[in-house]
């Protein structure tokens, strides 16, 4: 069984919002509901820890009116499931390990009219300073949300995430959100070098504490690093990452679809990272917009690249750790990797 870390994604293009947690009539009993099945959709793909990442802000409109009220829906739908499973004789009997999860909440780069009532408010708001303030503003309230949420409903957030264009949006605008995650025992993940080059994941890291890089396509991209030695910072940026343990969470299947230089499989970095001696996480991106599972990503790593029984048990235990100091994970599926 996989003791393994979902993440889920926004893709944002224009005119589409495609999510697991994304539904049209953006009302509590459906987030309620869409939290449910996804959970027990993740069980029964054998995933028994999971980060949920969304956008809360996404979902505010005529019948929920704030972050706070999005974030207890999302949370009662994966509890509810969560329960249910955790009562199951396969469980009481010590057959599989428990389900948990975690939720990672997400910091839109890029706001754009008509995606939802909330980042529309915000937008008339800063209408004069412009969308990319308004982004920063709109970040600034889901943390402190974020926080309050934690420590006065007893919510497993674990971590904030940025996602959206890299290239118009970067990372290094949200600072101050970052700090405050910090400063309160948040994990901090980025969406860095998906479409931008190194210095992007470089500015994740130092700028913005991150301890995980989304995607992280581009980290051995030296021609599409802007420092005056590309090599020898790409070098030193790969080196700075084994020895601080900051690992990729790789989205084969997402990566394919939205990266025009990949050809197949076997163009993808996947591999080189592990050679390397990168701490690489097999992850989905989004379940629905990439069409993909767990086990199917697992499954393309393995064929893709030939990796050896070991590689892809290292691969697991890296996601383990990376998981094991959350306030809802014990090591049960860790011990179940180890066994194999």
């Amino acid at each position: 069984f996989f003791f393994f870390k979902q993440k889920t994604a926004y893709e944002m293009q224009r005119g589409l919002v495609g999510s697991e947690m994304c539904i049209r009539d953006r009302t509590i009993s459906s987030l309620e509901q869409v939290s449910y099945e996804l959970a027990w959709s993740l069980i029964k793909d054998n995933v028994f820890y999971s980060e949920i990442r969304f956008a809360p802000q996404l979902h505010i409109g005529k019948d929920i009116k704030t972050i706070d009220e999005t974030l207890v829906a999302v949370n009662n739908g994966l509890k509810k499931a969560a329960e249910e499973f955790n009562q199951t004789e396969e469980v009481k009997n010590g057959k599989k390990p428990q389900f948990k999860y975690g939720i990672i909440v997400c910091i839109l780069r890029k706001l754009q009219k008509g995606i939802s009532c909330y980042y529309d408010q915000v937008l008339s708001v800063f209408s004069h300073a412009g969308s990319n303030e308004a982004a920063i503003h709109a970040g600034k309230e889901l943390i402190l949300a974020t926080v309050k949420a934690r420590d006065e409903k007893k919510i497993p957030i674990v971590a904030l995430d940025i996602a959206g264009s890299e290239a118009t949006s970067p990372c290094e605008m949200f600072k101050e959100s970052y700090v405050v995650a910090k400063e309160n025992f948040l994990k901090r993940t980025v969406h860095a070098g998906e479409a931008a080059g190194p210095d992007s994941i470089y500015n994740a890291i130092v700028q913005l504490s991150a301890q995980r890089v989304g995607h992280g396509l581009h980290l051995l991209d030296d021609n599409l690093c802007s420092q005056n030695d590309p090599k020898a910072f790409c070098s030193n940026l790969v080196e700075m990452m084994i020895s601080s343990r900051i690992g990729i969470e790789s989205c084969l299947t997402s990566n394919m679809q939205t990266c025009r230089d990949l050809k197949s499989l076997s163009d993808h970095p996947f591999k080189k990272w592990i050679d390397k001696g990168i701490s690489v996480c097999i992850c989905t991106d989004s379940l629905n917009v990439a069409q993909t599972t767990n086990s199917r990503e697992i499954e393309k790593a393995v064929e893709a690249f030939n990796l050896t029984h070991d590689e892809l048990k290292n691969c697991l235990l890296y996601t383990s750790d990376a998981a094991d100091d959350t306030p809802c994970v014990d090591l049960g599926g860790r011990r179940i990797i180890k066994k194999k």
